[in-house]
């Protein structure tokens, strides 16, 4: 397999938010749309940063000796150097004080701390964003959607020119786009192409099926950040219409799966740390898949959806007036 199941997992999301996001910047202007979007990342994000260094950090640094005065000293591996450099997205620090170094099989592994692992692809979503919102703010979405199609071959051209020739991609783009920036914005942009011709795109089960095959092949084969990631979102499409009614129902009115991606890693690494991965694979995944959905269950409740309340009565609605 050229990716592990959290890789296949995360071109997924950029597919169906390529695909959502596209529909939801049709749907409204410029200034409405940032605002949703900065809504739908950004508290969630601030209050799992804030969570890692404000409850988990303590209580790990407690127990391996440390006291609570000498947790919050400045440093540049202190609680304050880890929120500014990653409040913004850019992900500068991973870790508070080297927390989980060496407690983990994941510090263990890469040789440094780390409290959130899983965050650093959100400055790609966001970057993903920020070009939609410019295409809408310049109205090109409004008067050709073609202009996604030309985006989304930019992108495969510069993802496939890594992947046959990862120098010259380096020296020719690496300045703006990097190589994971490269595949996701292509996976994305793919994902909102379909959505900007979904009134004549139609999902047809063959096409489906051999999107289907051409996913596999490329993950067992080769090519999979390339024709894998050109055939994943309508497969994913198709397969999300094709499921029976009853599985439709699932995340219409709460969505977990931000939160469960927030915490993810920190559920992982903080069981790992008091040992539970030494139950074997099997219960320690069910024991992190619930505890989890458990934490994304509050971050939706308590922060997410509050937040989203807000859609409404933003700068859009204010600069429309």
């Amino acid at each position: 397999m050229q990716e592990t199941l959290g890789g296949v997992a995360v071109a997924g999301f950029f597919a169906i938010s390529g695909y959502l996001v596209l529909r939801s910047a049709l749907a409204g202007g410029f200034f409405q749309f940032m605002w949703r979007r900065a809504l739908r990342i950004f508290p969630g994000y601030w209050v799992a940063l804030l969570v890692g260094v404000l409850a988990v950090g303590p209580v790990v640094w407690l127990l391996e000796g440390g006291s609570i005065g000498a947790y919050f000293l400045p440093g540049d591996k202190s609680v304050y150097h880890y929120l500014a450099a990653n409040f913004d997205l850019s992900i500068g620090a991973h870790s508070v004080w080297d927390i989980f170094k060496e407690t983990t099989p994941y510090g263990v592994s890469i040789g440094v701390g780390g409290l959130n692992g899983s965050i650093w692809t959100l400055t790609y979503e966001w970057s993903s964003y920020l070009i939609v919102g410019l295409l809408l703010g310049l109205g090109l979405l409004r008067f050709t959607r073609a202009t996604v199609v030309i985006v989304a071959g930019i992108f495969g051209f510069i993802n496939a020119l890594y992947f046959f020739d990862q120098q010259l991609a380096i020296s020719a783009f690496g300045a703006i786009i990097d190589q994971p920036f490269a595949g996701f914005g292509f996976v994305f942009f793919v994902g909102a192409s379909l959505a900007a011709y979904a009134d004549t795109i139609r999902l047809n089960t063959w096409v489906g099926v051999a999107c289907g095959i051409v996913v596999l092949v490329s993950l067992v084969g080769v090519g999979w950040k390339v024709v894998g990631f050109a055939a994943l979102p309508y497969f994913l499409l198709w397969v999300a219409a094709a499921l029976p009614a009853r599985f439709q129902w699932i995340g219409r009115k709460n969505d977990y799966s931000y939160g469960i991606y927030l915490y993810g890693f920190l559920v992982q690494q903080t069981t790992a740390y008091f040992g539970l991965h030494h139950l074997g694979i099997v219960p320690w995944t069910v024991i992190c898949v619930v505890l989890a959905f458990g934490v994304a269950w509050l971050s939706w409740n308590l922060v997410e959806r509050p937040a989203l309340s807000l859609k409404s009565r933003g700068p859009g609605r204010v600069v429309a007036r």
